[in-house]
């Protein structure tokens, strides 16, 4: 059997999608939820894909403007977010999506993040410096059992060029993510895609860092810890809502009203207490591959647990 996740590779060299296109973070939009009241916006990275075989459809859209409000939320639900495959329960059309966690889900093991700062590290583009800031900046935020201040602050990207981290990341999820893809996680991805279920990665990691993986899977929709960035590179700060706890619920809540989705035919998958929301959600959860006293909570709950290798 052909080894998961480690795409196909055309004579001109580099990873491809199942379904051909080139993994480029251009070819998957990173919906960014800066509003959550009704009638709100979002925004739609755009796609370079060209690629006649890629899913993702080629529909560049510009920053609204206020005035354009409403004719940019119909476009883009026209050319971007309603592409959402449905299925009928009695008389009622419901559209699905199945919300998946990566880290420790779809990717078993260590996390990305902590993966990709090995990575800079092995490539000498951080150091000691970076790593004492980041345990200073944790240490200053006890209680020490908490791993909060870590994921509300990246000191080890501040004053780093996007450009740079964004090429560093291509490479690093060819090398350290796609080979070591959960077999069973991918099965149940297809099988959702089978059914015709929207794929939606929503995942704590940073959101260059889920872009070549969500196009190798060819998904669309990824809900991904943003950094802040300006001219000067990084900040070394998130945007809010962090996909975490009680952030996930809230962007799968706005993703929902902008897409027609019910919640309560949807699918989510988790693996630790930030994902506690997040499942409690949906109408069909699962916790997967259980840690920090998740498999309590989810017999507590009632939800299904499954080992995925």
């Amino acid at each position: 059997m052909k080894k998961p996740g480690r795409g196909r590779v055309g004579a001109e060299g580099g990873t491809r999608t199942p379904t051909g296109c080139p993994i480029r973070p251009s070819n998957v939009r990173v919906y960014q939820f800066h509003h959550f009241g009704a009638g709100r916006i979002i925004e739609v990275g755009q796609n370079a894909c060209q690629s006649t075989a890629c899913p993702v459809e080629s529909a560049p859209l510009s920053k609204p403007t206020a005035s354009s409000a409403t004719a940019h939320h119909n476009r883009a639900g026209d050319q971007v977010l309603a592409s959402f495959q449905t299925s009928t329960t009695g008389r009622r059309t419901v559209k699905i999506a199945a919300f998946f966690d990566v880290d420790n889900t779809l990717l078993p093991g260590t996390p990305s993040e902590v993966r990709f700062f090995r990575y800079l590290w092995r490539a000498g583009v951080v150091g000691w410096r970076e790593a004492g800031a980041s345990l200073w900046w944790w240490l200053r935020h006890v209680p020490p059992v908490s791993l909060q201040p870590l994921r509300e602050r990246k000191l080890y990207l501040t004053g780093k060029h996007p450009a740079e981290m964004v090429s560093l990341a291509e490479a690093f999820c060819r090398a350290e993510v796609l080979p070591f893809l959960s077999v069973d996680g991918l099965a149940k991805l297809d099988a959702h895609r089978r059914e015709g279920h929207e794929i939606v990665l929503i995942t704590g990691s940073l959101d260059f860092l889920i872009q070549p993986l969500a196009a190798f899977l060819a998904v669309k929709a990824v809900l991904a810890a943003r950094p802040e960035r300006t001219v000067a590179g990084f900040t070394g700060r998130l945007v809010a809502p962090l996909p975490y706890g009680d952030g996930k619920r809230r962007l799968m809540a706005a993703f929902a009203r902008q897409n027609g989705l019910d919640l309560g035919e949807c699918y989510a998958y988790g693996d630790s207490p930030g994902d506690v929301e997040a499942l409690r959600a949906v109408g069909h959860p699962m916790v997967v591959n259980p840690i920090r006293g998740m498999a309590r909570i989810a017999r507590r709950h009632g939800w299904p647990i499954v080992r995925w290798k």
